[in-house]
């Protein structure tokens, strides 16, 4: 290809490794988000991937830890680029509802795409609200019409883009993303569009359904060390809850639905007569070695909280919901 007018070609001079100064990994979150690229996090609609960012997001500006995590972090801001959500109704209800520090968590006032202009928008957006966290959800929308996310050149260029944006300022950019219909192939290679989205990607997860109805998040790629645990988390009124680990090879399947057994033979021994308190329910079932993912999917079918005006938060079986409510609650 001719060089462009006004354009001279550099020739490259060789680097001997030994003047490169090895740098150590800096994680957000170890082993699944680290700092200074891009990751992703990918899977069906509907399977709870905006409400995972958000429960994310919530933590980092409060300075909460993130699981596994043992202390408060210094409270950091995020940037929320977000297409799918609606900002009044769907993105600030759920982040209060997980405790945001919502002077922490910024939006731009319009939607753009990223090419040239937009990706460097991002750079300065997050620059001027000093973002350490940005989430692009859903990548797809944010790629524009004009992009083929089939095609690996123009996949690779937009992702090295948001890479150095994230390498200049040390931050986490995190993609959220679709999957193809076809369940061919490994985990990985599942992200809609050219599989360069995950290759060009340095850690990856994918949020996704066990065959019990366990919703879980599966750490699928990472280019920095070994895989982390599977996690389980459920979502209800109270906001997302985190739940167990597990390895890959042993997600929840015909154990888990013993798991789940147990939790529906408790709820319906500890509500037998009449509602409990949501804190008296949540603390028994602690002491009974129940996790909040897994009552959560035995109350499906079986029992519901709903709020009193008098009593606040209440448990209560379905067969013990009135016909006709009076203002006294509601259920899910």
């Amino acid at each position: 290809m001719p060089t462009p007018i006004g354009v001279q070609k550099r020739k490259p001079k060789l680097r001997p490794l030994s003047t490169v100064v090895p740098r150590e990994i800096q994680w957000l979150w170890y082993p699944y988000i680290p700092l200074g690229t891009v990751s992703a996090i990918f899977g069906r609609g509907g399977q709870g991937k905006s409400y995972m960012t958000c429960d994310i997001a919530s933590r980092l500006s409060r300075g909460a830890p993130l699981p596994d995590q043992q202390d408060n972090k210094t409270p950091q801001r995020v940037l929320m680029l977000s297409a799918e959500d609606d900002y009044e109704t769907v993105l600030v209800p759920r982040l209060i509802k997980n405790g945001a520090n919502l002077d922490n968590i910024a939006v731009p006032d319009f939607q753009f795409t990223l090419d040239p202009w937009g990706a460097t928008q991002v750079t300065e957006l997050m620059r001027e609200f000093a973002a350490t966290v940005v989430f692009i959800d859903p990548i797809v929308y944010y790629a524009g019409g004009k992009m083929d996310m089939n095609k690996s050149n123009e996949v690779r260029a937009m992702m090295e883009k948001l890479k150095d944006a994230a390498d200049q300022s040390q931050s986490s950019v995190i993609i959220v993303g679709h999957i193809r219909k076809s369940e061919e192939g490994n985990d990985a290679d599942r992200m809609m569009g050219s599989a360069d989205w995950v290759n060009a990607a340095r850690s990856a997860c994918l949020v996704t359904t066990t065959n019990d109805g366990t919703k879980i998040m599966k750490h699928v790629k990472t280019n920095y060390g070994q895989h982390g645990l599977a996690r389980s988390f459920s979502i209800d009124d109270f906001g997302f809850h985190w739940g167990d680990t597990y390895e890959n090879d042993d997600l929840p399947t015909s154990s888990g639905s013993k798991r789940k057994d147990s939790a529906v033979a408790f709820l319906k021994t500890i509500l037998a007569d009449g509602p409990v308190s949501s804190t008296e329910v949540e603390a028994a079932a602690k002491d009974n070695g129940i996790s909040p993912a897994t009552l959560n999917r035995a109350k499906q079918g079986v029992a519901e909280s709903y709020y009193s005006k008098s009593a606040g938060w209440l448990w209560r079986l379905l067969s013990d919901r009135p016909a006709i409510d009076n203002g006294q609650g509601f259920g899910e």
